[in-house]
């Protein structure tokens, strides 16, 4: 009789339509680690976290926990941990033996909704300015520096931060898809030359402006690819494309760093296409900017029919491996089953060579390729083209 496979065991974890806690901590440090291990735990067992996220939400829950703790109801300055003697600890312990100080509590109210994971914490401390706190940290960072790198951890590492009640009570969010597919507006490839300006609240310039790469483009905003530091706050995106360049503002949401200096940076466009555009008079609509995208995206992510198969967004980390073995590292732009197209720092050779492929939490995809095209867009960036060849 032929095998038949055992079914597999069923998961509450997927039937799970909705969860919440509440707890009130203590303003004791011990209380940080086993109520940080309890939180992510219980987001895990009742499935609220996208796949490779525990980690980093223990990380900012374990920050997050501590900022309330230590100086929200401790009320002990951050400064004190850059000092080299042992006076953050007996501020500590001064703290915990004062009753005002130590019978405080964090109000701990964690919630999922089948799609969002929000963790509220409050403290009964006297509050402070986040957002220039905040602020601070991104314009003037000193990585030397202990204090405040918490939030900066906190924002990197969940998806939404928010605070409330002067400072006293911070919001995070993770939302349960991925990005992509929370995304209200479809992203199509590109590779255009961008010039970023990142420029103040009264849209003056604070910068020359750098080059960059567009890497990918939709309705709502724009990812591109950046040497050097990434740039914060609101930015002039100066695009081409079309008879003129088209300049729109925008704001840096997220980055991240990729080989070498590279910095992957994704904004979102301050008002949706159809509005007019915030900037100045003589500044080209954003209707010009609704026409770029459909340009950029082949009318509205229509498939090119002289296209064997076709081509989706992928960006992963491209490892190129040269005949005499030496390996040059890009980032993916696109993909089909025939080809791939990504961004390299430096020139790759035509011809044959050796790709290995990021494939998410596996082990990278080898394949041999010949590559098509090296063409140097700025300095710094060239955008390769290759065709999968057997091998």
């Amino acid at each position: 009789m032929p095998h038949e496979e055992e079914p597999l065991a069923p998961d509450p974890a997927t039937a799970v339509m909705a969860d919440h806690c509440h707890l009130r901590i203590p303003s004791q440090p011990a209380w940080i680690g086993p109520t940080v291990d309890y939180l992510v735990q219980r987001a895990v067992r009742c499935g609220a976290l996208p796949p490779g996220r525990e980690t980093k939400l223990t990380i900012a829950l374990h920050e997050a926990l501590t900022n309330a703790i230590i100086h929200g109801n401790l009320g002990i300055s951050s400064e004190l941990k850059d000092r080299d003697d042992d006076e953050f600890f007996r501020a500590v312990a001064a703290r915990l033996a004062d009753p005002a100080h130590a019978t405080r509590v964090v109000d701990v109210r964690a919630s999922y909704d089948g799609r969002v994971s929000r963790w509220v914490l409050h403290d009964q401390g006297g509050g402070f300015d986040a957002e220039a706190a905040l602020s601070k940290l991104e314009d003037e960072p000193d990585l030397s520096s202990l204090a405040g790198r918490g939030m900066l951890l906190i924002k990197a590492f969940t998806d939404e931060m928010r605070y409330e009640d002067d400072g006293r009570r911070l919001v995070l969010t993770v939302y349960r898809q991925p990005e992509q597919e929370r995304r209200g507006h479809p992203r199509w490839p590109t590779s255009g030359p961008v010039k970023v300006t990142e420029t103040g609240c009264d849209g003056r310039a604070l910068d020359e402006g750098r080059d960059a790469i567009s890497r990918n483009v939709s309705a709502g905003g724009l990812a591109f690819l950046a040497s050097g530091e990434a740039p914060a706050g609101r930015v002039l995106l100066r695009m081409l494309g079309g008879e003129r360049p088209t300049e729109v503002m925008a704001e840096v949401r997220h980055w991240r760093a990729l080989e070498g200096d590279l910095v992957e940076v994704g904004c979102r466009f301050e008002a949706p296409l159809d509005w007019p555009c915030p900037g100045p008079a003589d500044a080209p609509s954003l209707g010009e900017l609704t026409r770029l995208v459909e340009r950029l995206s082949g009318g509205q992510g229509r498939p090119d029919e002289r296209r064997r198969s076709p081509r989706l967004p992928y960006g992963g980390r491209v490892e190129v491996v040269l005949p005499g073995g030496e390996v040059r590292v890009g980032f993916g732009r696109d993909l089909s089953r025939g080809g791939i197209a990504f961004f390299c720092p430096c020139e790759v050779p035509l011809g044959s060579v050796r790709l290995r492929l990021a494939a998410g939490e596996g082990e990278p995809i080898g394949t041999c390729a010949e590559v098509l095209r090296s063409t140097r867009l700025i300095d710094g960036f060239c955008d390769v083209a290759a065709r999968f060849v057997p091998g």
